[in-house]
């Protein structure tokens, strides 16, 4: 009996939410359709939200918020005007139209830089940086991603800060620019001491471990890694481990210890089959393939190279064929030059 009871409370209460729901969409369409711009620009942004929420109707979200940004800057309501091209990026990145997105956040930018509303601004930027990083667009994410943290600091907002300033290390490795990229790290880490996050600040030092591998700062590497190993132990932080052991696998390979850094490679590649995360484990494949080479296992390190290209060719990995293609070349067996007994 109790539980039919509670079957039967249940029941009004949803139907009262549904009524209020189609009520709320009711009154959303008489302001759309109406004559007052203001209420109409409020119910087009509000249509929009609900569509991208509720339904993930993406499309006809995108076109309410945009309606709702014209009515804004028609009625010069920049801080209105700015919401309204923020949200509108937001479901064009989610719907992977990047550059209209990035084109919406430029607009949410121009007129947030009108009446100065940094907190939006640090959002906006934010996300524009997101949206140039999934463009393939480095420069300028890590640029958005500076504004970004510099806007955060202002309204005192230290773990966007950090995030950002991440971001902009992410960036710049991308492009191969290490020293910037581990600069970064250095400013996410100066917050970070200052803040009760260890697994952000273990991921700060494990981001600029692998940028002081690549400027073969060996033993500034080696600790940064010792740091962030630390700091993994004191949490629940399972999910940084495979990577914490492929840099200390690299860090091994490039000074001289190509033998042991197998088991450390073995090791990562398991987590990252454990992760289903297929980008690190080829990246962890293509250097554990060049340990074997530099042991002389050429045929292991052939195959493991052939794997990759095959990998690559189809689409699955971003490494570089043509660099796996002179590896491969390497793994070939010299010929042997007999000098002829005069």
């Amino acid at each position: 009996m109790t539980e039919n009871n509670d079957e039967d409370q249940s029941e009004p209460e949803s139907f009262e939410a549904f009524l209020r729901s189609q009520t709320e969409k009711k009154k959303l369409w008489h302001a759309i359709n109406g004559e007052n711009l203001e209420a109409r620009g409020h119910a087009l942004l509000k249509m929009s939200y609900s569509l991208a929420l509720e339904t993930m109707t993406l499309d006809q979200a995108i076109s309410y918020a945009g309606a709702a940004a014209d009515i804004w800057r028609e009625l010069w309501q920049n801080d209105e005007a700015l919401k309204a091209y923020w949200h509108m990026g937001d479901c064009l990145l989610e719907a992977e139209r990047y550059p209209e997105a990035i084109s919406a956040y430029t607009l949410a930018i121009e007129v947030g830089d009108e009446i100065l509303m940094t907190r939006s601004l640090m959002n906006v930027h934010y996300q524009l940086a997101r949206c140039y990083t999934k463009n393939d667009q480095d420069a300028l994410a890590e640029e958005a991603a500076v504004k970004a943290a510099e806007l955060a600091l202002q309204c005192n907002m230290k773990m966007r800060a950090q995030r950002s300033y991440q971001m902009a290390s992410g960036s710049a490795r991308a492009d191969k620019r290490w020293v910037e990229s581990a600069a970064y790290c250095d400013k996410a880490i100066a917050i970070l001491k200052q803040e009760d996050s260890a697994e952000d600040l273990a991921e700060a030092y494990a981001r600029k471990a692998q940028n002081l591998i690549d400027l073969k700062r060996f033993g500034e590497a080696g600790d940064c890694l010792d740091r962030a190993r630390n700091l993994m132990r004191l949490t629940n932080m399972d999910w940084l481990s495979a990577g914490l052991t492929f840099h200390r696998a690299r860090l091994w390979l490039e000074t001289g210890m190509a033998a042991e850094s197998i088991p450390l490679f073995d090791e990562a590649l398991q987590g990252a089959k454990d992760k289903s995360a297929p980008q690190f484990a080829a990246e962890v494949m293509y250097c554990r393939a060049k340990a074997y080479l530099e042991i002389g296992e050429l045929s292991i390190a052939s195959e493991e190279f052939k794997t990759l290209i095959t990998l690559t060719s189809d689409g699955f990995t971003a490494l570089d064929e043509a660099n796996l293609s002179e590896l491969l070349d390497m793994c070939r067996p010299q010929p042997v030059l007999f000098e002829i007994a005069s």
